[in-house]
């Protein structure tokens, strides 16, 4: 296989109130792939919203999906509890 030869193609991408995420075509076998980055926020009404979100982007696209998350991030300090930091 040449250095020049395609493998994997990006297709599009897609995004949303706590992830972002793109879709891949394996060129050789024709798979596709989706890779989403979960932040999820720490207000359960968020949590319901992005599951909520993320599991509508499953059912409109199609191939196979792969989460990456770090659960336990904290974006803003408000969303800090039980430590004085």
């Amino acid at each position: 296989m040449s250095l020049e030869e395609k493998v994997v193609e990006v297709k599009y991408h897609f995004f949303g109130d706590g992830f972002v995420g793109f879709c891949t075509a394996c060129v050789k076998i024709g798979s596709i792939f989706h890779f989403v980055n979960v932040y999820s926020p720490c207000i359960l009404a968020g949590k319901h919203k992005l599951w909520a979100d993320l599991v509508m982007s499953k059912r409109v696209f199609s191939g196979s999906f792969w989460y990456v998350e770090d659960f336990n991030a904290i974006s803003f300090s408000k969303e800090r509890r039980g430590h004085g930091f």
